[in-house]
């Protein structure tokens, strides 16, 4: 089958193809690891095919579920490849071939089987923990060059030194897996070119005041959502939006299966055709409920932890926010579900019922910028994103990038503290543990200069670190 990708989908192939001919070392020869971004709808199968069936050698492909497997297999089937595997209990084939399509969780206790391998692509790259897990533990067995793809590239990092916790973008974490950004396609692109489904929103007023962080303010707690879900009748609302909001196929993100369960009982007994999808469902069942939902079996599919990264149905023209969270990549992928053009869908209808949309802006403002080479941050409008103590909402990388203030009276190395449990105090002062684990976390900027040359002064002074 002959198929011509798009020019940024191209872009994205050839810079990847370059990163594996020798662009994934660096001054010293060893592996540096690099990531794509395309946003959700943009065809990162089609980048991952075109990629892997134009290089020599083998090539593994990683992706975190069998749906996902399965989409990248059969898009890279169509471009009429046939040397291709899929090496997946989930799926029920394992069979190693030049292309070879794999989860994670299916191989990691089997790294010599792919020890001959030259590179590994990674699908949805934000699922890499860098500090343990199966993907990291089974790169460093292989130790071959890592291509990441993601349309999130940021991941949620537990901050020591602030009040709560940080979305960094996973190429400037401390460990890290990927060191690089090859190339970002930004969605307002797309959807200007006509290659994303126009989005509306319908958005009530709601009062998130009852809403409250958990102790890494990381994400909202289940009892603060459970009352929040009371005080604002949050089953009648989805079952209101469902009967008045015009649409073929609505994806109703839920935060509980109690609710979801007892939401169907009520469209149920409206006539409204409905099903419900949770984590804890078998494969089969939940196939066989997916199955039915495209096919119009049912009009409304409520899920509760489940197809919110890499759920591709091009015809869902309705997402209902039943989920309040203060994540912002569930909230990108959440909405990215109903970007997806289909001719049968001018446009598609975002429902936010608990105010995801206002905390962190509408999808396609949503831009990757670059204030410093290196330094990408996530923004919506003029708000940023990444980089953010998120229980604080203090813009730690506006202090970090910020010059250090100097005390009259002390000299050009006596510079104060701005940001941490430190602030304020003469860096002089500051414990060494603390300056080297600024070192070890913070990517380029004053603050880390700032700890850098203080310890580098403790050691020309003899001082052990």
């Amino acid at each position: 089958m002959s198929f011509t990708p798009r020019d940024y989908q191209q872009e994205h192939i050839d810079r990847g193809i370059a990163f594996f001919d020798g662009g994934h070392k660096n001054q010293l020869g060893q592996i540096k690891n690099g990531v794509c971004v395309v946003p959700t709808g943009g065809g990162k199968s089609i980048v991952i095919g075109k990629i892997a069936t134009e290089l020599p050698g083998q090539t593994l492909v990683l992706q975190p579920s069998k749906e996902i497997l399965e989409q990248n297999y059969l898009k890279t089937q169509a471009f009429g490849y046939t040397d291709l595997g899929v090496y997946s209990a989930s799926f029920g084939m394992k069979k190693i071939r030049k292309i070879t399509f794999a989860t994670i969780g299916s191989i990691i206790g089997k790294p010599q089987l792919f020890a001959g391998f030259d590179r590994i692509i990674m699908d949805e790259a934000h699922y890499a923990n860098p500090k343990q897990g199966m993907y990291k533990d089974f790169f460093a067995k292989i130790g071959k060059p890592v291509l990441g793809l993601t349309a999130t590239p940021y991941r949620l990092h537990a901050a020591t030194t602030f009040n709560g916790s940080v979305v960094k973008f996973i190429t400037r974490t401390r460990p890290r897996t990927f060191d690089e950004i090859l190339h970002i396609t930004q969605k307002r692109e797309l959807f200007e070119r006509g290659y994303l489904c126009p989005l509306q929103y319908v958005m009530p007023n709601v009062d998130g005041e009852v809403l409250k962080l958990n102790s890494t303010g990381a994400e909202f707690t289940d009892i603060s959502v459970r009352e929040f879900s009371r005080e604002h009748n949050l089953q009648s609302r989805v079952v209101e939006a469902v009967r008045d909001v015009p649409f073929n196929h609505g994806l109703v993100f839920v935060p509980f299966v109690k609710d979801a369960f007892e939401i169907l009982a009520t469209l149920e007994s409206l006539g409204i055709s409905a099903a419900v999808v949770t984590g804890e469902m078998n494969q089969k069942e939940r196939t066989r409920i997916l199955a039915g939902f495209v096919q119009g079996v049912y009009r409304v599919l409520l899920n509760v932890g489940v197809l919110t990264t890499g759920y591709d149905f091009p015809a869902l023209d309705c997402v209902i926010h039943a989920r309040p969270t203060n994540s912002v990549s569930l909230v990108e992928q959440m909405t990215g579900r109903a970007v997806r053009i289909h001719d049968k869908k001018p446009i598609a209808t975002i429902v936010d019922l608990v105010g995801n949309v206002n905390r962190f802006g509408r999808f396609e403002e949503m831009e990757i910028v670059e204030p410093k080479p290196g330094m990408h941050r996530l923004k919506a409008g003029e708000k940023f994103l990444t980089g953010v103590d998120l229980s604080s909402g203090i813009d730690l990388e506006a202090q970090r990038a910020a010059p250090a203030p100097m005390a009259s009276s002390l000299g050009p190395r006596d510079s104060i503290m701005r940001f941490g449990k430190f602030s304020g105090q003469c860096v002089k002062t500051v414990p060494a543990h603390y300056l080297k684990w600024v070192t070890e976390n913070f990517g380029a900027g004053a603050a880390l200069d700032q700890c850098s040359d203080e310890l580098n002064r403790r050691r020309s002074m003899g001082v052990r670190i």
